[in-house]
């Protein structure tokens, strides 16, 4: 069994699937299982696919880029044979697929108002139509309503008021969606809420706040069951500790800082200074209010 043989053979091993791969000298045509590539993963030819009912078909790009590759298309359907299904990535989900179908007949429908002979955009829309509905059909999938809305395009009025639907249903799902995004990240602040006390009583280990509010948070935590000031530590919620004596001393440097006595250090335990003022401070990655690092002060008197 040869693995590595010339471009037309790669073809042609890859549409029988009488071995599992095969590339050419150079590796810019190959083929690995069900999938055939031009150059890389990043552009999937064409792949063997069998649907929900058991039916077989050949997944195939509509799309094209370099000579070379559009070389290999050529190639590659030369060798194909049985039932072609078009699109736009054989190897993507449906959504982005009918999505470059749609775009494919907004592009086409921009040359309908200057055209001088429209017929032959409409016959381009009208074959992009039938690759939607072979697909479709191919995937047992319906045919989004939004993608249903442009094949209706025939003439220059219809596509203008095509467009105008269009926006006005991407706008609607624009809110739907963004409201939706408001009730799960309220949903998450209540849930966050909930961990921080379990977090700060040292119920759970870790934490993530800083992704849903911008901000770190910090508890104080005892390595031993001695009392001696070392033994305490100032934990933040991206796990770094930092031992209480150290912990004051920056307290202290923080607050003159904030009172223009001195000027900000640059580094803090090797972690670079970005910023201090009387709101938050920035080290490295973490960003902390002053309000949480005055909790902790006032916790451990810092201020006695």
């Amino acid at each position: 069994m040869k693995k590595v043989v010339d471009k037309h053979t790669v073809a042609h091993l890859w549409m029988n699937q009488q071995q599992d791969e095969a590339r050419t000298p150079t590796s810019n045509l190959y083929f690995n299982k069900n999938t055939i590539y031009s150059y890389g993963s990043h552009f999937p030819i064409a792949t063997h696919c069998t649907n929900k009912k058991g039916e077989k078909a050949i997944l195939f790009t509509t799309r094209s880029y370099s000579n070379t590759t559009s070389q290999h298309i050529s190639i590659v359907r030369s060798a194909t044979w049985g039932r072609v299904v078009y699109c736009e990535n054989p190897l993507s989900n449906d959504e982005f697929n009918f999505n470059s179908f749609e775009q494919d007949i907004l592009n086409i429908s921009r040359s309908l108002p200057t055209a001088r002979k429209p017929e032959k955009y409409i016959n381009q829309i009208q074959q992009v139509n039938s690759l939607i509905e072979k697909y479709a059909e191919f995937k047992c999938v319906k045919i989004p309503k939004k993608l249903q809305l442009v094949m209706q395009i025939e003439d220059v009025e219809q596509y203008k008021g095509i467009l105008v639907k269009r926006q006005l249903a991407i706008d609607r799902d624009r809110k739907r969606q963004l409201k939706l995004k408001k009730e799960r990240e309220k949903q998450a602040l209540i849930k966050l809420e909930e961990d921080i006390l379990k977090w700060r009583s040292l119920e759970i280990q870790r934490i993530e706040c800083k992704r849903l509010t911008g901000f770190d948070i910090l508890r104080y935590i005892k390595r031993s069951r001695s009392h001696e000031i070392n033994d305490y530590f100032i934990e933040t919620s991206q796990h770094i500790e930092i031992k209480i004596d150290i912990a004051k001393k920056f307290y202290n440097t923080i607050k003159q800082v904030i009172n223009k006595e001195i000027e900000s250090p640059l580094t803090f335990l090797d972690y670079r200074i970005l910023n201090i003022n009387s709101d938050f401070i920035e080290i490295g990655c973490h960003k902390i209010k002053m309000e949480e690092i005055e909790t902790i002060a006032k916790q451990l008197e810092f201020n006695e």
